[in-house]
């Protein structure tokens, strides 16, 4: 089904209320996802939607591929025996759509756009409901359950005049009746009135041909009626092209106090031109922000709307370099130059918990962050943001925002000639492409990496990259090359005496040793690198570590110490959330429980690990229990 029609015409609504009265109808749950078809910044494109739906479906992040038919063909193949509720809200195009029909089966799509969509119609046959603006009679109802029915029918007259200038669009007389009931000794009439001379003022600005003209005159009673720092944070908000914002981040984007900030929050929410859905985050609907963002153009200048924009930005490199140093103390970080500072933080990320939660928290606003950065010429801070969620990437195996992010950051270096950005990015492009085991890929960023850090005489870069090569090599099997690779890389680690590098490589040589026989030799190198990880801290490394040991240990047929090194991997894995490790782990000790002839807990374990791999949705940035999920809401280098 689709449901089309001007903004603000009620279709979301219509569409959220139908899923949700039919949800018994539908037992294996709902998918939900804002399209964001006519946001300033690219809609969703679908693949990148379809990951989101297939990790809400619990398909392990090593069986999505990156190619969009492969993946939609994965998604039509799982729905075929489900029953579910699909909700496609704000598309643009057949083509974003298309890629996300479930195909044959139980489950029903709601498909919500401005536009009719006609391909679809006719090529897939889907059923279109055109929704106009309300009638009289109905606009009059609106107002009466918000206004009562008394003050209605006092001043029919009055009323009748604010339903016109609001050209009877539901979110315009949502607004107006709410500012009608915050000012219950004034009449319609005069309200009316306010509303017809605000409609004079407003014809200075340029009116398109587009939906959002309807209303501009409505919010711009409600934007004029506000105080005058509440107005500031409406201008400033029309410039955050993210999915919502927090109050430290609002603050920053402002130039304020949080406390100033929470201020002006609430007067917008209050006069409904920002919604708040859930826990202190705050969003527009897309029609205010198009008005907020026209405010902002129009009322300042350029360099302050710049300034404003680095603000935020430099917000979320602090914040995400604060968490990207609780997943690795040890590694070397972004450095952050004295121009990239902020006054503007909130409270210390301290924890490995607090770090993974506030990633998952601001997934969207990141991707975002990364694109607005290179979008506005800041090239430094594109390429450094992204680097710093590498770790989150890396840990939940989020391949779409890795890759795309990455790829913005690249060109932004590109453009800059940013040798020093050039060599982080293709690093980090080269650890996403290993993983997700497209390497060639991976063997161009690394080369490419090596060659930058070369070039500026950064041993530390060039090491890094010889690692990743050698664990390239040992992946495709070429061990000889890879034991060169690693050779090269523990002789600068250790001239270096950087531990976390000696480390990590100690775990690649492990690795090849053990493939090519040498079991002694690599239990030797795993329980170096072991004892490192452990000294600096490195729970992630510690845990990566162990599992290679017990997997040694099998091979050895020294089950004893497979199982005592997986045990103990899976409970490292466990503290920092390393789901998809610690599910691969749980199935490596399977296998030794089996080998040992203790069948039972091998069994169990490998049920611990598809328990994992179900509930891993809930954990991974799509916050939303299993029956009902929203997708809007991880090699070791």
């Amino acid at each position: 089904m689709l449901i089309s029609g001007m903004a603000g015409v009620g279709k979301t609504t219509l569409a959220v209320h139908w899923a949700d009265s039919v949800r018994e109808r539908f037992p294996d749950g709902n998918l939900y996802v804002n399209l964001r078809g006519y946001d300033a910044e690219s809609p969703l494109r679908p693949e990148h939607v379809l990951d989101s739906f297939l990790r809400a479906l619990d398909v392990p992040a090593e069986r999505i591929s990156l190619d969009l038919d492969s993946r939609a063909a994965l998604y039509r193949s799982i729905l075929s025996d489900r029953c579910m509720v699909i909700v496609l809200d704000n598309a643009r195009t057949a083509a974003q759509v298309r890629p996300l029909l479930p195909g044959s089966g139980r489950c029903a799509v709601v498909i919500t756009s401005r536009s009719k969509l006609s391909g679809l119609v006719t090529r897939d046959d889907v059923h279109r409901i055109e929704l106009d603006v309300l009638d009289r009679d109905a606009a009059l109802d609106l107002l009466r359950r918000i206004l009562g029915s008394s003050q209605v029918e006092d001043d029919l007259a009055g009323a009748e005049a604010l339903i016109d200038h609001c050209a009877s669009l539901p979110l315009a007389l949502r607004i107006a009746a709410d500012r009608a009931a915050a000012h219950p000794q004034r009449s319609l009439s005069d309200l009316a009135e306010e509303l017809a001379s605000e409609s004079n003022r407003m014809e200075t600005f340029t009116v398109d041909e587009d939906d959002a003209s309807t209303v501009r005159v409505v919010f711009s009673w409600s934007y004029n009626a506000l105080p005058v720092a509440a107005q500031r944070m409406f201008r400033r908000l029309g410039l955050h092209d993210g999915m919502d914002i927090s109050i430290s981040a609002a603050a920053a984007l402002t130039g304020v106090t949080e406390s100033e900030a929470r201020k002006s929050l609430e007067y917008l929410v209050n006069a409904h031109l920002l919604e708040e859905p859930y826990g202190k985050r705050y969003q527009f609907h897309d029609l205010v922000r198009a008005y907020a963002n026209e405010r902002a153009n129009a009322e300042e200048p350029r360099h302050e709307r710049q300034d404003a924009v680095r603000r935020l930005l430099t917000w979320y490199l602090h914040h995400a370099d604060q968490a990207a140093r609780l997943f690795g103390p040890a590694r070397r970080h972004v450095q952050i130059d004295s121009g990239e500072r902020t006054q503007y933080t909130t409270a210390p990320i301290s924890t490995h918990a607090e770090a993974l939660n506030w990633y998952e928290t601001e997934r969207a606003n990141l991707l975002a962050a990364v694109q607005q950065a290179a979008q506005e010429g800041e090239n430094r801070l594109a390429w450094k943001i992204a680097a710093s969620n590498r770790p989150y990437y890396h840990l939940r195996k989020i391949w779409n925002d890795w890759i795309n992010s990455h790829q913005v950051a690249l060109s932004a270096s590109q453009k800059d000639n940013d040798a020093r950005g050039l060599a982080w990015i293709s690093n980090s492009l080269g650890v996403a492409y290993t993983s997700f085991r497209s390497f060639a890929d991976a063997r161009q960023h690394f080369t490419g990496a090596l060659h930058m850090s070369q070039r500026l005489d950064d041993p530390y870069g060039e090491a890094l990259a010889l690692s990743c090569l050698g664990d390239v090599d040992w992946s495709t099997k070429k061990y000889n090359d890879a034991l060169e690779h690693l050779d090269q890389a523990i002789q600068i680690w250790s001239r270096l005496k950087d531990r976390w590098g000696t480390a990590m490589t100690y775990r690649g040589l492990g690795r090849v040793h053990r493939d090519i026989g040498n079991l002694g030799q690599a239990v030797e190198h795993l329980r170096e690198a072991l004892e490192i990880y452990r000294t600096i801290d490195d729970p992630w490394g510690e845990g990566t570590i162990l599992a290679d040991l017990g997997r040694t240990y099998l091979r050895l047929e020294q089950l004893t110490e497979a199982i005592r090194a997986l045990q103990d991997a899976v409970r490292s894995h466990r503290e920092i959330g390393n789901l998809w490790q610690e599910a691969k782990t749980l199935h490596d000790l399977g296998e030794a429980l089996d080998a040992s002839g203790r069948p039972a807990e091998a069994q169990a374990a490998r049920g611990r690990a598809d328990d994992i791999l179900e509930d891993f949705d809930s954990h991974s940035g799509t916050s939303t229990p299993p029956r009902d999920r929203n997708p809007q809401s991880g090699s070791q280098k």
